[in-house]
């Protein structure tokens, strides 16, 4: 079933959480898998074609969008820049993954990021990245943001980490297929306040002098 909503209160309203919730738990799953497979001298090329074996055995035969695993210089890249190079992760890295499969109708979509290696600025990296979308996360319940006041948050709050934040967005509609049907813009571009369960919150970050960064990604819900 594909819905197409005139507006972002008739999307919210179409929205059975539970099912949102199921459909996150079955791409945590994913995830983890895609993790274990994740290894130093693997290729990204490689990582992706396991993904799709993974993918091929939980039976996802559609995405929101195809899996990201970004090694290394490549983690400074956003999901609409193309990689250049098929980097090889090295014995001290950093790579991310973000994945965004669909399960019946709706849509799920995670992300996290990986270190190898005791690099100290990428382990900053990489708890920057889930601390930040604690911020967000607890921004969003106290305060009850619309999404471009969320984007502001996280951009000013980043730069206390030390970093900067590396997208133009923020995080975009979640749950039943497809929600661009409803609204095409992400969060950023949201200027009323936002229903719980059905934004997705993205944080992508980047060292501000080194080649590297940190993604985290999940949904983000009231309670």
């Amino acid at each position: 079933m594909v819905f197409i909503a005139k507006t972002i209160e008739d999307y919210a309203a179409e929205q059975d959480i539970e099912k949102i919730l199921e459909s996150r738990a079955k791409a945590r799953t994913l995830l983890n898998e895609i993790k274990a497979v994740i290894k130093p001298g693997i290729k990204e090329s490689k990582a992706y074609s396991l993904t799709e074996e993974i993918y091929k055995k939980h039976n996802v035969t559609k995405s929101w969008h195809k899996p990201y695993i970004r090694f290394g210089e490549n983690t400074l890249l956003t999901y609409a820049d193309r990689a250049e190079e098929d980097l090889v992760l090295k014995e001290e890295d950093i790579a991310f993954i973000d994945i965004g499969p669909i399960f019946g109708d709706i849509e799920a979509d995670l992300g996290e990021t990986l270190v190898f290696g005791n690099n100290k600025i990428h382990q900053e990296l990489k708890q920057a990245s889930k601390e930040l979308f604690k911020e967000g996360d607890n921004f969003y319940k106290d305060k009850n943001p619309s999404g471009s006041e969320m984007y502001d948050f996280l951009v000013e709050k980043t730069k206390s980490y030390g970093f900067e934040f590396n997208l133009g967005n923020c995080g975009h509609l979640i749950g039943l297929f497809s929600h661009s049907a409803c609204y095409k813009d992400g969060m950023r571009y949201f200027t009323e306040k936002m229903q719980p369960g059905i934004w997705i919150l993205e944080i992508q970050i980047r060292h501000p002098e080194i080649k590297a960064g940190a993604f985290f990604e999940d949904i983000l819900l009231q309670n």
